[in-house]
């Protein structure tokens, strides 16, 4: 069961940081935990609706914490559907649906990619760690489409030597599509910077001009809708190949040059009142990443055989594209 607390703050904890405070009133608990529960929401504050632990305490204020449930030290084996394109007894290709986490974190213990792989196969790879077993590569959260698990290390060995390839040398080919706000100057080229934390808000990666990590994307404009508006209300569909892999790299990089992907809650920004005069509600209120991998190929880690998988456009981001495809008519 969870447990509920409340605490008010008093005058001398005043300027306290909440994590500070609350550790206070968790001695047994560590410094980590009591910043996890604050991530989470499980602390709630009368007078202030988002909390974060740097934030600053004042005297008067009520603090009411459910204590969650310990949550176990290995991932649970759930059943979670997902859609098996290949599999053999050293590697899963898989199709993932956008929405599915791929690996346990804050506020998804029991709802993931892992966890549905542990109740399909009971022999995962165990050099991802204990909550990434057989995860050589990863989507985020709200893009879909093609990730390559290994079933045994001799297999993730050699599949995250392909990943770690800067190129293509080894076979390693991976393809996504997307549709962004705007239009690239030319209709192919490449993307080449440098990627790090972005400093103002950790939960975002950005350009930055040293000390981070390269980062090329090439891309190829497929296809681009409103011919006669002005650029920025345009819309492309893009191909884009990796070649090196990046936290949040094709988003990053389309945003860098102004470019956002549509739907993307992130690096995207809110349709603007110009774009929401032209296109109807089913694209300026797309609800994700409007981002999928579409193609992934590879040699197989034991066989050595080449390997070449392509994942259609799942239904939202069809439904997307005809309604592009209508309004440019």
């Amino acid at each position: 069961m969870t447990a509920t607390k409340t605490f008010t703050a008093n005058v001398e904890d005043s300027g306290l940081r909440l994590d500070v405070f609350m550790a206070q009133h968790f001695p047994a608990e560590s410094r980590s935990l009591v910043q996890m529960w604050i991530k989470i929401g499980a602390v709630q504050c009368s007078t202030v609706s988002k909390l974060k632990a740097s934030y600053k305490v004042h005297s008067g204020e009520l603090y009411t914490i459910q204590i969650p449930e310990p949550i176990p030290a290995a991932p649970q084996a759930v059943k979670i559907d997902f859609d098996i394109v290949y599999e053999d007894s050293h590697i899963l290709v898989l199709n993932k649906p956008a929405g599915l986490v791929v690996h346990p974190a804050a506020g998804h213990y029991n709802d993931t990619l892992v966890n549905g792989l542990l109740y399909h196969c009971t022999d995962l790879s165990g050099i991802g760690g204990v909550l990434r077993p057989g995860i050589v590569h990863r989507l985020d959260k709200d893009t879909s489409g093609l990730m390559v698990v290994a079933k045994h290390d001799k297999a993730h060995n050699g599949l995250a030597e392909q990943f770690q390839d800067k190129g293509n040398e080894k076979g390693l080919s991976r393809q996504y599509i997307g549709f962004t706000w705007g239009m690239p100057q030319h209709a192919e080229g490449d993307m080449q910077t440098q990627i790090a934390r972005d400093p103002h808000n950790r939960q975002k990666m950005a350009v930055v001009e040293s000390g981070g990590k390269f980062a090329h994307t090439h891309y190829h404009v497929l296809k681009s809708y409103g011919h006669n508006i002005p650029i920025d209300q345009r819309i492309s569909k893009i191909a884009f190949t990796l070649y090196t892999g990046r936290t949040h790299q094709i988003r990053v990089h389309c945003l860098h040059n102004k470019l956002p992907m549509i739907g993307d809650p992130l690096y995207g920004k809110s349709a603007t009142k110009a774009r929401k005069n032209v296109w109807p509600t089913e694209v300026v209120g797309f609800p994700r990443q409007a981002l999928h991998a579409a193609h992934l190929s590879f040699t197989h880690p034991i066989s050595g055989d080449f390997l070449s998988f392509d994942a259609k456009l799942p239904k939202d981001m069809k439904n997307l594209e005809d309604t592009l495809h209508v309004q440019n008519n």
